[in-house]
């Protein structure tokens, strides 16, 4: 049985990430980085949650809007 080929089926490349940062500028906020040690480890955590919706989800979700060409 032939696997059915999905949206998530490829890697984006550098050229593809360049593009939905641009798509997504004007909306998006740029959120900090933090890097912290937790029992010794490094860790570090991308603030999304000071987007104006709260959530990761503002990206993915402006990017496939804008590259769909909605207004």
């Amino acid at each position: 049985m032939t696997p059915t080929p999905t949206a998530t089926a490829f890697l984006p490349t550098s050229a593809d990430v360049a593009a939905a940062a641009e798509r997504i500028g004007p909306y998006a906020r740029r959120t900090p980085v933090l890097t912290v040690r937790v029992d010794g480890h490094p860790l570090t955590l991308k603030l999304e949650h000071l987007q104006i919706t709260g959530a990761f989800k503002l990206r993915g979700a402006l990017n496939a809007m804008a590259a769909a060409g909605a207004p």
